[in-house]
């Protein structure tokens, strides 16, 4: 009996010092997923992101969660116990945007080895409105001349009934207008209304490269802007050789 109370002594005077090690351990964060993929998705439909954060460390785990442009932080477990998960939720409102995006939520943490994570979404934003043929026009021109291009605004799926409110351009050398297109001007296979955007880049615009945005406001909800983007060059015309005169024999 004596024997056996001396090792089970033996055994807690051991186990003591592991005790007090895990428990001085510093905090350690683990997130059992940090990429969402939500695949194709409707413009204007919102994400809904839960990130499950464990502290796998000895030590009190805080958290400070920053979100980047596009994503809204909703809640977060400002501190998780040792050996506790806790919990960081987002959204992401798509009305915006359009095409393939990644999305992204910033957590600050005292975990000495990872200060900071990355949490991810990505989708690929299925537009409400598309732009005909495509969203990026090319566009180039001589210096002290205009150039033109047009591209067609048109819903994705029929009854989605839509106005033009506004159009803007970034940069004061590239105008754009809009006109609604009758029956037999819209194009087809896409259903109505459609709108064709005249986009004229002027004689004053400077040489070199040319990036512009267009911002197109309409009345659909799902869809309340819709961005076509321009990228292209002003090229200069070189001045001619002079005509030399032939050579006496």
């Amino acid at each position: 009996m004596r024997r056996s109370s001396w090792l089970l002594g033996v055994v807690l005077a051991v186990g003591l010092p592991l005790a007090a090690a895990d428990s001085a351990s510093p905090p350690k964060i683990a997130v059992d997923q940090s990429v969402r993929n939500f695949g194709a998705v409707r413009q204007g439909q919102v994400l809904e992101l839960t990130y499950d954060v464990k502290n796998e460390g000895g030590q009190p785990l805080t958290l400070e969660v920053r979100p980047t442009c596009g994503c809204t932080v909703v809640d977060f477990d400002k501190t998780i116990a040792p050996g506790e998960s806790g919990k960081v939720e987002a959204k992401i409102d798509t009305k915006e945007f359009s095409g393939p995006i990644t999305k992204s939520v910033l957590v600050v943490s005292n975990d000495p080895e990872r200060p900071t994570l990355r949490l991810l979404a990505r989708a690929d934003v299925r537009p409400v409105v598309e732009v005909l043929p495509r969203p990026i026009v090319r566009m180039g021109a001589v210096a002290g001349t205009d150039a033109e291009a047009k591209v067609v605004l048109a819903p994705a799926e029929a009854g989605q009934d839509f106005e033009i409110t506004t159009i803007q351009s970034s940069v004061p050398y590239l105008t754009a207008s809009f006109r609604k297109l009758g029956d037999g001007e819209m194009v087809q296979g896409h259903p109505g209304p459609q709108y064709e955007i005249n986009l004229v880049l002027t004689k004053d615009a400077p040489p070199g490269m040319v990036k512009a945005d267009i911002t197109v406001r309409t009345t659909l909800n799902d869809a309340p802007i819709v961005g076509v983007k321009v990228v292209g060059r002003v090229t200069t015309v070189a001045a001619q050789a002079p005509i030399r005169p032939p050579l006496s024999g």
